[in-house]
């Protein structure tokens, strides 16, 4: 996605392991102390350095398959502004931090100090040349992802100033987001999830970021209301925002963004209803909404007809599951569990044919479980516990040979139908068909009240199957 454009040698050297990195570096430094010391050092020492750097051309032409051309380096305030963010974070105890200590003296090399090596061999960091030759490189990604950056990032973050990738996921940062992230006007993605941050998102530094495409600040200590500025994000494909502390209702501009594949706020302290325009959200394929308090019904998700994923439980959603869900053909998780959910199970379920989950359970639906449901043929896992659900069970669910967890509350009337004894025995004829023979892992059912005769002795080779099985 880096608009900059790479070609083919740049796109090998942004891969390259560390041994060409190390030759890239030893050739850098070479080439350095022969221009710096070539009225003062003697025409020998001048020759020998001139002759070592040759040689480790020659190895790392071996080594890509291409000349050396040098690695690329920004100018001297954005190097100091990039040496602020090392200090800040703690970089000397990174578990990556390969030319940002430059390195120390051996037999075999000559010590280069901290920051005195070119920017693109440093680990973490992509730079690439500016299409117009007359401009300086610049940082096109930052990724110290997981590096173990400890600290707080500094106020000016004016070397990044061009940067379009900056992942700095799984570390310990701690503070605020810097309000000059509003500068970075050609970022695209920009992920600080599983940190320490904390404070409010700023509705003014965010809404400058009119380029981002994925924004990624989960799993922090982020407190206050989701800012109503995604009317300026028109360009953003993910949103993840879950495990914070945030709290107010779902920004209605949220249905601007209509490029937006996933949407992820779960885990925060979220109130009020689902926005009704979030019908228009045609490309969303994930949605996270899980353990909040959010209110209402699901209707208006019945328009996302790319939906795969919807995760809404642990809510206080209520309101039926209507037929228009059958709308919502791509969808292979579905959960609704621990919400006030009500009323039957549409018959339309059945048309879900790509259901490969689905969890109601702790609701309040009624009814029986449709004969539609042995439709679902590629159901792992399907949970009804704690609804007010009644039986029997259809004899469709035979055919979900992939089912590995079903879990089934009070699947008959608790009064006014007694099951016959051929129900009863084509009910653990289905358990034998396709429990142990598929490989079944889990069949609960909980608070069952069991009718009619028990098994006579000849059925006993069927009871045996399940001996060790499940």
């Amino acid at each position: 996605r880096m608009k900059g454009g790479c070609s083919e040698e740049e796109r090998i050297r942004l891969m390259m392991p560390q041994v060409i990195k190390q030759l890239s570096l030893e050739i850098d430094n070479f080439e350095k102390r022969i221009k710096i010391g070539e009225e003062s050092l003697p025409k020998d020492e001048i020759i020998a350095l001139r002759m070592a750097a040759i040689k480790r051309k020659d190895d790392f032409k071996a080594q890509c398959g291409f000349l050396y051309d040098g690695p690329l380096e920004i100018n001297a305030t954005q190097k100091l502004s990039f040496s602020k963010i090392f200090v800040n974070l703690q970089g000397n105890s990174w578990c990556n931090n390969f030319g940002w200590i430059g390195q120390t003296k051996t037999v075999t090399r000559d010590p280069i100090p901290v920051f005195g090596v070119a920017v693109s061999l440093c680990d973490g960091i992509t730079a690439l040349k500016k299409k117009d030759i007359s401009k300086a490189n610049y940082i096109a990604k930052l990724n110290l992802s997981g590096y173990g950056c400890t600290g707080q990032l500094p106020d000016n973050l004016s070397c990044l100033q061009d940067c379009e990738y900056i992942n700095m996921s799984y570390n310990l940062i701690t503070g605020s987001l810097p309000l000059t992230l509003s500068s970075l006007r050609s970022l695209q993605e920009l992920n600080f999830s599983s940190n320490m941050l904390k404070g409010s998102l700023n509705a003014s530094t965010l809404s400058k970021l009119t380029s981002l495409i994925l924004l990624d600040l989960s799993f922090n200590h982020l407190n206050g209301p989701i800012p109503d500025i995604f009317g300026h994000l028109k360009s953003m494909e993910t949103l993840s925002l879950s495990s914070n502390r945030l709290e107010g209702t779902i920004p209605e501009s949220i249905s601007n963004l209509i490029a937006l594949k996933a949407l992820k706020l779960n885990a925060n302290l979220l109130i009020g209803n689902i926005p009704e325009s979030f019908s228009r959200l045609r490309a969303l394929r994930h949605v996270n909404l899980s353990q909040n308090r959010i209110s209402g019904g699901l209707s208006h998700f019945y328009g996302c007809i790319q939906l795969e994923t919807l995760q809404l439980q642990s809510n206080e959603l209520s309101g039926h599951l209507t037929s228009h869900v059958s709308q919502l053909q791509h969808l292979s998780v579905l959960y609704l569990q621990n919400n006030h959910l009500s009323g039957t199970l549409p018959i339309e379920i059945g048309q879900l044919t790509h259901l490969q989950r689905l969890n109601l359970s702790h609701n309040n639906f009624k009814g029986i479980l449709p004969e539609e449901i042995g439709r679902l043929t590629r159901l792992e896992s399907l949970l009804l516990t704690n609804n007010a659900l009644i039986g029997p069970i259809p004899l469709s669910i035979a055919h979900l040979s992939l089912l590995r967890d079903f879990h089934v509350f009070r699947p008959y009337p608790s009064q006014g139908f007694i099951p016959s004894r051929a129900h009863d025995r084509h009910t653990f004829q289905r358990v034998y068909l396709f429990g142990p023979s598929q490989g079944l892992d889990n069949i609960h059912w909980d608070h069952q009240q069991l009718y009619g005769q028990e098994r006579s002795s000849q059925d006993d080779d069927v009871v045996s199957v399940f001996t060790g099985q499940l």
